[in-house]
């Protein structure tokens, strides 16, 4: 026989009443999932963890972090992630306000980045190579591309 050959795994055979406790221990599982579905689905707007997940949505957290501070502050995982998800669902508002904040601050960053090299032209009579205002541009660039990220996000939910 080869040696590179697997042997099959030896499976133990369940007896009628090990199968019939883990059928009844896997249908307890489904019970428990639904009614965390419907815990959260029936949760007030004025519960506590539905203002927490609220305040991390508006901190301009995505629901992945969402979920995963909820999770840490005790609740079950499938039960953070519905709520991010529901939370996130209902306040559409709040993702277009983070989008216009990262394009306002891009476009002051741009515009400061700007007036100093511009000034600096005006001075010398040269465009700086290495100037410190060239990080004002790179950064007013990635907070436009995080709000345009953030309005495209919107758009397609």
């Amino acid at each position: 026989m080869p040696q590179n050959m697997q042997k099959k795994p030896q499976v133990a055979d369940l007896s009628l009443d090990e199968n019939q406790q883990l059928a009844e221990q896997i249908e307890a599982g489904y019970a428990e999932t639904a009614a965390q579905a419907e815990e959260v689905a029936t949760m007030s707007e004025t519960d506590a963890r539905y203002l927490e997940a609220l305040k991390y949505y508006q901190h301009g957290n995505s629901q992945k972090k969402i979920a995963t501070r909820l999770a840490k502050n005790g609740m079950t995982r499938l039960q953070a992630a519905r709520l991010a998800k529901r939370v996130m669902e209902e306040n559409p508002q709040e993702e277009y306000t983070n989008a216009m904040i990262l394009l306002g601050a891009g476009g002051f960053f741009a515009v400061v980045g700007v007036l100093l090299i511009i000034g600096r032209v005006l001075g010398t009579g040269t465009l700086p190579i290495f100037a410190p205002s060239y990080a004002f541009i790179l950064i007013g660039a990635w907070f436009g591309y995080k709000g345009f990220q953030a309005f495209r996000n919107l758009r397609d939910s």
